[in-house]
C-alpha cells in the first residue's frame, strides 16, 4: 500500500512549482491561470491531468535552470571551486 495517493503526490509536485511557472502550466493544460498558487493547483487537480505531462513540464523547467547556471559557471569550474572547500557544516 503506497504511503501517498496519486493525487497527494501530484499536489506535492505542483506545490513545488513557482507561481509564474504554475500559471504557464495551467495555460498549457487549458485551465484558468488566474488567482493564487493554491487556487491554480486546485483547478489543475480537479481536471485530473496526465501526471506525465506534469513531470515533463517540471523536467523542462529544471533543465532550463541547469542551462542558465552553466552559462554563469561551467561544470568543470564549479567542480574546481567545490574541491577547494575544506569543511562543510
Amino acid at each position: 500500500m503506497p504511503l501517498f495517493s496519486q493525487t497527494e503526490v501530484l499536489n506535492l509536485k505542483l506545490g513545488c512549482i513557482p507561481l509564474p511557472h504554475l500559471k504557464m502550466l495551467a495555460q498549457n493544460l487549458h485551465i484558468s491561470n488566474f488567482g493564487t498558487a493554491t487556487e491554480i493547483i486546485k483547478r489543475i487537480l480537479r481536471s485530473q491531468p496526465n501526471e506525465k505531462i506534469i513531470d515533463e513540464f517540471i523536467k523542462e523547467k529544471y533543465t532550463e535552470r541547469i542551462q542558465e547556471r552553466r552559462s554563469v559557471i561551467p561544470d568543470e569550474d564549479l567542480k574546481k571551486e567545490l574541491l577547494k572547500v575544506k569543511t562543510f557544516s
